[in-house]
């Protein structure tokens, strides 16, 4: 938009946020003349502010939410893609003598592993993001 026709159209000017101190009845004829302005004491500006932080983190924690059912179900393709690749390394290792409660807890550690890999290394950079942003 042309800043004529911003002018033009909003005589007054764009204010997002004013703070001021005084009785509530001068305050409140000076925003009198701003069609958009509202006037909030302490507590309700407070309560504006903390609703949009409450959003915030509702957002957040829903997103999280959904990481963390998300997760089993790339650690779980992750160990079938290994299996399946592995086919011929895990017919070899029967070939040779291994059973097959020895192959179950062989692919069972190597879940574990990835697991917990992927958790410690969740976490440490989850933290270190986490420190860093704040």
């Amino acid at each position: 938009m042309d800043t004529a026709a911003f002018d033009e159209l909003l005589p007054q000017g764009l204010v997002y946020r004013v703070y001021a101190l005084g009785d509530a009845r001068s305050v409140q004829s000076v925003a009198d003349r701003f069609p958009t302005a509202e006037v909030f004491d302490r507590e309700a500006f407070r309560d504006v502010v903390s609703s949009t932080i409450d959003q915030f983190l509702a957002v957040i924690t829903a997103l999280l939410a959904l990481a963390v059912l998300i997760a089993p179900l790339g650690v779980a393709n992750t160990l079938s893609l290994a299996v399946f690749e592995r086919i011929r390394e895990i017919g070899l290792l029967r070939a040779i003598g291994m059973t097959r409660s020895q192959l179950r807890t062989t692919i069972r550690d190597d879940a574990m592993i990835v697991a917990l890999l992927g958790t410690a290394l969740g976490i440490g950079l989850g933290t270190f993001l986490g420190w860093a942003v704040v």
